[in-house]
């Protein structure tokens, strides 16, 4: 958990606005996540996402699937992994862990387990991203394997998923590939709600209290590549918000082709070179999960 305006400054960020909703106890994004080509989480909710891909291609959108795998180069054998930072092993499954998670989703004890460590950088698809990694060491163990700078995939004794663990050696290389839906997708960051496509209002009927007037943040395209990044303040007396429906037909107006809204209520919040230029809902800015940035060229 960290404010806005402190990731913006800590990254050389000019403008930064709050991204994906999140626990404000663990600081776990709710969507999966990914940065610079490496993925951060995955989650079992797949819900509105941002993404772009290595060309500097851009989409705004529902993907309909998650996949990772991984496989022994020499042999071409592949198993799937089940969750990358999210979640331990159980029977049937390999798990990812990075240091990433940290001690929210740290590697188990008592698991079959192998460290990977990057062999080069990670590289796009027609899918989504590949990267290989060499086997630095495997087995079973009642003790952690700790990622370090690698990636621990793990399994539960006694299966064939930790058979197949148990079968690398140190040194080999392996391979694995992930996809969040989209092709060749290097960053991407989750949302509440598609508020546009193709230049259309797409949010349907709306109702509870997430579709009435609330302080906003959200994300457009247009069709010749721009981003709009858009922070609406509300619940005080100087500006009441805005309603998903609302927002929607602000985007229309600006012409954009794409929208997403993203978290709002006290989380939003713009930052222009480091300082918070709105008037964020409860009186001061909030920690939290991760954030858009935007940085010039050089």
């Amino acid at each position: 958990l960290e404010r806005t305006s402190d990731m913006a400054k800590d990254h050389g960020a000019l403008v930064a606005v709050n991204g994906d909703l999140g626990s404000t106890i663990s600081g776990r994004p709710v969507h999966p996540f990914a940065l610079g080509g490496d993925l951060v989480q995955t989650s079992p909710v797949l819900g509105a996402m941002f993404a772009m891909s290595r060309d500097g291609s851009m989409r705004i959108g529902h993907p309909t699937e998650q996949e990772l795998s991984i496989t022994e180069v020499d042999t071409g054998e592949t198993w799937p992994i089940a969750s990358w930072n999210h979640g331990g092993p159980t029977s049937g499954e390999l798990t990812a862990h990075t240091a990433v998670g940290g001690a929210l989703e740290a590697p188990r004890a008592f698991t079959c387990s192998t460290r990977l460590l990057g062999a080069g950088p990670s590289t796009s698809t027609d899918v989504g991203s590949t990267r290989t990694y060499t086997v630095d060491q495997a087995g079973c163990s009642s003790s952690r394997l700790q990622p370090g700078e690698g990636v621990v995939v793990s399994a539960v004794p006694t299966t064939d998923e930790a058979t197949f663990i148990r079968s690398l050696s140190a040194g080999e290389s392996v391979r694995i590939d992930w996809s969040l839906g989209f092709a060749g997708v290097t960053d991407a960051i989750g949302g509440s709600t598609v508020l546009m496509q193709d230049g259309h209002i797409v949010l349907g009927t709306c109702t509870g209290a997430i579709c009435s007037r609330n302080p906003r943040t959200a994300i457009g395209l247009t069709a010749d590549g721009r981003i709009v990044l858009v922070v609406v303040d509300g619940r005080q007396s100087s500006s009441v918000g805005m309603s998903l429906s609302e927002l929607a037909n602000f985007f229309q107006r600006l012409g954009v082709e794409s929208a997403m809204n993203l978290d709002g209520g006290g989380s939003s919040a713009m930052a222009i070179r480091g300082r918070v230029v709105n008037h964020p809902s409860d009186g001061f800015e909030r920690s939290v999960t991760n954030a858009l940035l935007v940085h010039t060229d050089g």
